[in-house]
């Protein structure tokens, strides 16, 4: 089957809404690890209503605040602390930050969770969102590669995908054209338009139905049948 784990800022965000309840209410404080990490920490600060830092902030008495930068913290207000990041495969990334937190744990009580989990992992943090089965690609790792730069659509040629050495996908210019790469090669291709992968034999029209692609035309449809059934209903009056 041509599948690839590939997961874009949607997904991130549709994973932890749904699964927000792995998560207790009483952490105080979220701190995301590196840049990767802040993306789930963001997101987890605004659905647990609780500040956020970065690693590196944290450690030198920093977190972030609606309306201010640079905000010192008391340790007697934040005492519980989930350290997130948004994967774990090899865990070198969550070691190194245990290391540098080990002399903190007189002051603050650690947990440590990631939102995708290579399996087999599941004892290393206190929390996760889903297993992923490694290689998996991010959307938020694809855009420092430059990725848009490196396979170079342009207006005067409209080719349906290009091919890179570096990802087992094609990529394309937009959605539709993901759909006509897909069709023909049978190889999942990424979408540059809205990072959505197409890796399956979804029809265009059968996206704007369900409102993947488009959402759109299906609320105007739905609005204007809506309308029609009204219109009928009086008339049978």
């Amino acid at each position: 089957m041509n599948t690839v784990n590939y997961r874009n800022i949607a997904d991130l965000n549709t994973l932890i809404l749904r699964k927000l309840s792995i998560v207790p209410r009483d952490f105080d404080l979220i701190v995301g690890l590196k840049e990767s990490g802040l993306i789930p920490a963001n997101l987890l600060s605004l659905y647990l209503n609780r500040p956020f830092s970065d690693l590196h902030s944290f450690l030198n008495g920093h977190i972030y605040k609606a309306g201010e930068r640079g905000s010192f913290f008391t340790y007697s207000h934040h005492q519980k602390v989930l350290i997130i990041d948004d994967s774990l495969r090899t865990g070198s990334t969550l070691r190194e930050a245990k290391k540098k937190l080990a002399g903190l744990t007189d002051r603050f009580q650690f947990s440590y969770c990631v939102v995708y989990l290579e399996p087999g992992n599941e004892s290393e943090v206190d929390f996760y969102f889903e297993t992923l089965k490694y290689p998996h690609f991010f959307q938020w790792h694809l855009l420092p590669d430059r990725i848009r730069e490196k396979v170079q659509f342009t207006m005067n040629q409209t080719p349906e995908y290009a091919e890179l050495s570096e990802y087992p996908f094609l990529l394309s210019p937009n959605y539709i054209q993901a759909q006509a790469s897909f069709r023909k090669t049978g190889r999942p291709t990424l979408s540059l338009a809205d990072f959505e992968m197409v890796s399956s034999s979804t029809t265009v029209w059968k996206d704007i139905k369900s409102g993947t692609y488009l959402p759109g035309i299906r609320q105007f449809a739905i609005q204007t049948r809506n309308l029609l059934r009204r219109i009928l209903k009086r008339l049978k009056k």
